[in-house]
């Protein structure tokens, strides 16, 4: 599947993503999560709780005012020492990133099994309900552009009506994929012209799920995985245009 994609020397990927999401247990507590944390200590040398709060809307006598509920911890963040490699630990899900810069896929799912594996042993997670990827990319397009369909298979379309400068446009598409079960959420953004470097960013936001009761051994998830890895792909190439890809080869 992989020789249908051309190789990106420098791939245009500010943070990629695994994730999976798991049926809350009442045994997996704050402490356990914890103990968890302190196990990834010499991979992940910084640690950070992650807290919630729930902000609401309350009328008191005939004054509007904002109410703030600190609902403690829900779960910890560890990085690397870099802060390029980050694990999230919560209740109800696992999530492995890497920041940019971007090596392989290979080294991304390495990671992720490494962590998720002392996670899965320690709680003993048997099944997940979402196994998930995403890959948020920053495409810089230099000016001048001329038409945006010389970079974009899906530009920004403006009625002939009206004028066709355009400083910013977000897209958002739902795309099923039968075949292998999956569900894709694209999000096409421009952000606005970099008149210092003479850019025009445009960020493409892929997250590709598969939910289920899938049975949780590393071999039948890396099949999934792999599979929403080929998807995103196909995804990936088919909003890019090989103009836009130049200055990634």
């Amino acid at each position: 599947m992989m020789d249908k994609w051309p190789h990106l020397s420098s791939a245009p990927i500010t943070e990629a993503v695994i994730e999976f999401q798991f049926s809350d247990s009442e045994s997996l507590t704050i402490e356990v999560l914890r103990n968890i944390s302190h196990l990834l200590e010499s991979m992940y040398p910084i640690e950070q709780e992650k807290k919630s709060q729930v902000i609401r809307a309350v009328v008191k006598g005939s004054t509007p005012e904002t109410e703030y509920i600190d609902e403690g911890t829900i779960g910890f963040t560890r990085r690397s020492e870099d802060g390029i490699k980050i694990i999230q630990l919560l209740q109800d899900r696992f999530a492995y990133s890497h920041l940019a810069p971007y090596t392989t896929w290979d080294d991304l799912e390495q990671g992720a099994f490494e962590a998720w594996n002392i996670f899965r042993k320690e709680v003993g997670i048997k099944h997940i309900k979402r196994v998930g990827v995403r890959f948020l990319n920053r495409l810089d397009i230099d000016l001048p552009i001329k038409d945006f369909a010389d970079y974009l298979y899906s530009p920004p379309v403006i009625s002939d009506k009206l004028p066709q400068a355009v400083m910013m446009h977000a897209q958002r598409v739902v795309l099923p994929n039968k075949d292998i079960e999956a569900i894709a959420i694209i999000n096409q953004s421009v952000e606005g012209v970099d008149h210092d470097k003479k850019i025009v960013p445009v960020i493409l936001d892929i997250d590709v799920g598969k939910i289920g009761n899938f049975e949780a051994s590393e071999e039948n998830i890396l099949q999934i995985l792999r599979s929403l890895q080929g998807y995103k792909n196909d995804i990936f190439f088919g909003y890019i245009t090989p103009k836009a890809l130049e200055k990634y080869i």
